[in-house]
């Protein structure tokens, strides 16, 4: 009977083990993740700050090469989707 009872405790202590080490593991993945994700989101509102003033910067000095090349910028990125509201027309005349 003594031996039934220390496999069964060995079973469980095996199994309490397994389980808290899965735990472990998820939550440090899982952390990681976000720490990843939230980096990738301060470099993308950076990049979209800075596209933002040099488009403000072109439109502010009516440079259309300048602001044409911020918008061929925007439509080579994969991650920022532009958002018009009509056809683009040329103010800069």
């Amino acid at each position: 009977m003594t031996q039934r009872l220390d496999r069964r405790v060995s079973i469980l202590t095996v199994t309490i083990a397994t389980f808290v080490t899965v735990l472990v593991i998820s939550i440090s993945l899982s952390l990681g993740f976000r720490a990843a994700m939230d980096e990738t989101y301060e470099l993308k509102v950076i990049q979209i700050r800075v596209l933002g003033s040099n488009l403000t910067a072109a439109l502010a000095f009516k440079d259309e090469a300048a602001a044409s090349d911020v918008l061929a910028t925007l439509e080579i990125s994969k991650d920022i989707v532009p958002r018009f509201f009509g056809p683009i027309r040329s103010n800069f005349n």
